[in-house]
């Protein structure tokens, strides 16, 4: 596999990853060489997936750990000659650190936004029953009734206490 062109962007990739000044005809074993095994494996999985002659995108992390966010959308194609016989393969490939950190945040926003809306609801429910109570003990005739009834309401406003004390 060895390049035919590239951008100035992907040569100051490559330079930046592997201190490899990357010229044109270089193939690219000479990038193998400075991964580790687990991405050695990786990076040739995907080029005999892409030799094959099928289009295809993937989003990949790499580990380094001279490094943090090698996450890249890497986008493979065919190359055809006029004949339709494969000749090679294009790809181009996007850092998508900073987009999957975003997509991580939000998820973890949206988990602590969905806790305070269950949260919301459960005090609106006691707000509620709350209001009944208060409706019920202004109604109410007697002591005994009222006692009768903050015993009921009681026990529905506190249902998720271990015990209940009341003191009249």
């Amino acid at each position: 596999y060895d390049f035919i062109a590239f951008n100035t962007m992907y040569k100051c990739e490559v330079y930046r990853i592997f201190k490899i000044d990357l010229e044109v005809g270089m193939n690219f074993r000479a990038l193998l060489q400075k991964m580790s095994v687990e991405n050695q494996k990786k990076a040739m999985s995907l080029w005999e997936r892409a030799m094959k002659g099928t289009g295809f995108t993937v989003v990949e992390s790499f580990k380094d750990k001279r490094y943090d966010g090698l996450d890249f959308e890497i986008h493979y194609n065919p190359i055809h000659d006029s004949e339709g016989k494969l000749i090679g393969v294009s790809h181009f490939a996007i850092n998508v650190h900073q987009r999957i950190q975003n997509e991580k945040k939000l998820e973890e926003s949206k988990v602590e936004l969905e806790n305070v809306v269950k949260s919301l609801e459960i005090q609106n429910k006691e707000l509620e029953l709350l209001k009944e109570l208060m409706s019920f003990l202004q109604s109410s005739l007697s002591m005994d009734d009222a006692i009768e009834i903050i015993k009921n309401y009681s026990k529905r406003i506190l249902s998720g206490t271990s015990g209940i004390v009341y003191l009249i």
